[in-house]
């Protein structure tokens, strides 16, 4: 693994990183902190959502902790187009993945305190 430098004022670079960010200011922007236990708070019940309640249209529509779950229990394909992009779709049916004992195996909890 490398670290790459990406250069400044180039967001195309690190989309994802931008995409991020762009994300949590627009959560965080009507919020006022009068102390740091309060942002922790704020950041954790952010982070709780992002990962396991945001539905993500380039990961079948599913928050990020239920894709990885389902991706490892081979229930996810993968499918590649002509100009190398990468789509997903589920094999079984969205009704069905509450029926999966497994499904909160990557919950995300919060920070840690």
């Amino acid at each position: 693994m490398n670290h790459v430098f990406t250069h400044p004022y180039t967001p195309e670079e690190n989309g994802h990183v931008e995409s991020f960010h762009s994300i949590l200011g627009k959560a965080l922007e009507n919020d006022l902190f009068t102390n740091l236990t309060a942002m922790e708070s704020r950041l954790q019940q952010f982070y709780l959502s992002y990962n396991n309640e945001r539905c993500h249209g380039s990961i079948a529509g599913l928050p990020p902790s239920k894709f990885w779950a389902l991706y490892d229990m081979q229930k996810i394909e993968t499918i590649r187009s002509t100009n190398n992009r990468t789509r997903f779709k589920l094999k079984v049916a969205y009704q069905d993945i509450k029926g999966i004992p497994e499904i909160n195996k990557y919950e995300h909890r919060g920070l840690r305190t």
